[in-house]
């Protein structure tokens, strides 16, 4: 089995500040091991179609950060788009066309579309 490298923009630091702000069980459907399995598909997605990998690992932990709770929680992607917004700068770096692809992917990871950039 192939192994994704990271891109290293997902730091201990962030995870810790991320850990912090976790509402629901770290260990839980959508805690630290869900975002585990996001970043794996994401990497290997991004690998196999040229999308940008930093951004998909960014998507990974981001995307779920802010549930609060495990079942129906249609604005926690929006929370999450929130949250890197917030975390720029201070927690991980990036471009503003990557933050902007960040933040319409989060927003919109439960909607279905299926017209937007690659990486999105």
């Amino acid at each position: 089995m192939k192994t994704y490298r990271s891109t290293g923009v997902v730091t201990r630091a962030l995870l810790a500040e991320l850990r912090d702000g976790f509402t629901l069980s770290w260990h839980g459907i959508h805690g630290v091991q869900h975002w585990g399995r996001v970043r794996t598909n994401a990497l290997m997605l991004a690998d196999a179609t040229g999308a940008n990998a930093k951004v998909a690992e960014l998507f990974a932990i981001f995307h779920g950060s802010c549930r609060l709770n495990d079942g129906y929680d249609p604005a926690h992607g929006q929370r999450g788009a929130e949250k890197a917004l917030a975390l720029h700068g201070r927690y991980f770096d990036a471009c503003s066309w990557e933050l902007e692809l960040l933040v319409e992917a989060c927003i919109g990871h439960s909607d279905g579309g299926l017209d937007a950039d690659i990486t999105v």
